[in-house]
Formats: C-alpha cells, structure tokens, sequence
C-alpha cells in the first residue's frame, strides 16, 4: 500500500474523519470544563545561605566558597522539607488563624494530632506542594497547587515561616530566606480547556485515520481490476463488463 493509497483512502472517508474529530474535541471540552477540578497554583523562592547570619559580607575566593557550600545545603533542605514533620507544622497554623467550621466548610480534609487537637492534614498538604531547585541552585522553588487560592498562598507563607526553624534543627546548619511573597492567584492554573480540546480533536482525527486506515487494508474484497494486480502480481487479460438494462418498472436488470 502506498503513500497515495494512504491519501486516496483518507480522502474517501473525509467526511466520517472530520466528524469524529468534532465529536473527540466536544467530549475534551466537556470533560475539561465539567468532570477536571478547578485548580489554582502559586509559589515562592527561598534562597539557602550557608552562614545564619544573612548579613554576612564574602569577598573573592569566599564568595564561591558560600555558594558551593549553599548548594550542597539545599540539596539536603530537599529532603528534609519533603518530611512530614513540616508539614504537620504547617497543618498546625492553618488551626491559628481558620476556624474548624470554615475549613471543613471548604472540604479540607482534617486530622487529629496526638493531642487529639483537630488540625489540616499533612497529606492534603504533602500533596499540594512541590519542591525542586531552580537549576540545580541555591534557590529552591515551593510550588502549591489547590483547588482554594488563598489555601495555595496560606501553604506558601506557613512553609517560609516554618522552614527555617526546621531545617536549624535536623541540619544545624545554614539557613533561608523568602526572595518574594507568595500571591494569591486569580485565575486556574489547570485545567488547560484550549489545550484539553485540540488534544480531543487530535486524537479523533488521527484515531479515526488509523480505524479507516486498518478496515481497508483488512478488507480482502475485490473491487477494481487493479486490486487484482497488486494483490497478486498477475496482468489483466480482460475484464467483463456489467451490461444492466431498465425495466419498465424502473429496476435496473444485469
């Protein structure tokens, strides 16, 4: 079968392709727009020194000296950030400033510490945030994803507040520092509607290429003289012609 097989074949279920791209792109949209939660994502950098004292003023060869040393560190803040413990923490000032009632209004999952005091799951936070370091740096990116903006920028602001003293203890080394406030989105982050919609109408249209695609090259019916001679390599020495005549009624008789 050849590339223009391929075409001819394409070409003569157009019609069939086409639909079945605008329903796959309808099915996207819907599903986007009303089965995806809406979420919302904001972030904050912070910046890992060496020295506790940030105020500490490095020249020549100790200029390197710190940011080798403060790369190191952050690579080990990785882990330790990505502990639970934190994010019981963080979980614990959300309980400073929201009442159960407008938490469990918002369906945030809670849990009880063993105290027994109610406070925000660590695993609903564990799950919202994300950190990694920007460029194999010193500076490591805090990303928090959530379907309540202002939960996503709460997140941000207990983990710049928390982290320091954390990470003093389970290092005794070094320390951080928020290069900027974390800001409240306003709009989603995901889902992406546009994106969710072309990829639809993409895979209708290619997938429905590949069904069209795969019936013909299945189908061992002999139509045209030519399909005697591909199939099986063999010249035409004559071909019998269809004579029909019309009836009085108007049927067509062979």
């Amino acid at each position: 079968m050849t590339i223009q097989d391929l075409v001819a074949i394409v070409l003569a279920k157009i019609k069939f392709i086409i639909l079945i791209a605008i329903i796959g792109g309808i099915a996207a949209y819907c599903y986007a727009t009303f089965m995806m939660p809406v979420l919302y994502s904001t972030s904050v950098e912070i910046i890992v020194k060496s020295s506790a004292d940030a105020s500490t003023t490095l020249s020549g060869a100790n200029v390197q000296a710190e940011i080798t040393t403060s790369r190191t560190l952050a690579s080990t803040y990785l882990i330790v950030l990505n502990n639970i413990s934190i994010y019981e923490r963080i979980g614990d000032k959300f309980m400073e400033e929201y009442e159960v009632e407008d938490l469990q209004k918002a369906n945030i999952p809670l849990a009880v510490d063993d105290e027994g005091n109610p406070r925000v799951a660590p695993w609903y936070i564990q799950n919202a945030v994300s950190i990694s370091s920007v460029n194999e740096s010193e500076v490591l990116l805090v990303s928090v994803t959530t379907e309540i903006p202002q939960i996503a920028a709460d997140i941000c602001n207990y983990m710049v507040e928390v982290a320091p003293d954390v990470l003093r203890r389970a290092t005794k080394a070094g320390s951080v520092e928020a290069i900027s406030a974390p800001k409240v989105p306003t709009s989603p982050s995901s889902p992406d509607v546009k994106k969710i919609t072309i990829t639809g109408i993409l895979v209708g249209a290619v997938g429905s290429m590949a069904v069209v695609i795969l019936i013909s090259y299945l189908n061992n019916k002999i139509i045209a003289a030519s399909d005697v001679r591909d199939k099986f390599g063999v010249p035409i020495l004559a071909e019998i012609p269809n004579f029909e005549t019309k009836t009085k009624k108007g049927v067509y008789k062979s």
